[in-house]
């Protein structure tokens, strides 16, 4: 996959509504909308000074949600000991992945939302090797 050229849409405003029903499936939006934020703030800290997210759709089906600004974000990962700027595209790819994996934690998902996260998981992680950012974003999610 990593030879593979991928690319990746920004949402339409008609269909931001349903975006995030499609990443995060049946599992409960207003958590996963709270564990999303709630990571950026810890992670991004004072580099991430709120505003509008991007929803992306990627080519090989992936889907990850950045935020619009600033350009770059310092992203720290404290239990691997990761910290470096990237670009908010690359910062949303880690946090939506980040996300992904605590809602795969919880004890309420059920098999089918279970499915549906790890497919959007690793479906995100080969996008990821196919960017230049690819090293740090690896790094962070480690």
């Amino acid at each position: 996959m990593d030879k593979e050229t991928l690319t990746a849409v920004t949402v339409a405003e008609n269909e931001r509504n349903a975006f995030m029903l499609e990443l995060f499936g049946a599992c409960n939006l207003i958590v996963a909308d709270r564990v999303l934020q709630g990571l950026v703030h810890r992670m991004a800290g004072d580099s991430y000074k709120g505003g509008l997210w991007l929803y992306r759709r990627t080519s090989n089906g992936a889907l990850y949600a950045a935020p619009a600004a600033p350009e770059s974000l310092t992203i720290t990962v404290i239990g691997n000991y990761f910290e470096r700027e990237m670009s908010a595209d690359a910062a949303g790819i880690v946090l939506t992945m980040t996300a992904i994996s605590a809602l795969m934690e919880s004890e309420t998902a059920s098999d089918d939302v279970l499915e549906l996260l790890h497919t959007r998981y690793y479906a995100l992680r080969d996008y990821a090797k196919t960017l230049p950012e690819r090293e740090a974003i690896l790094a962070a999610i480690d």
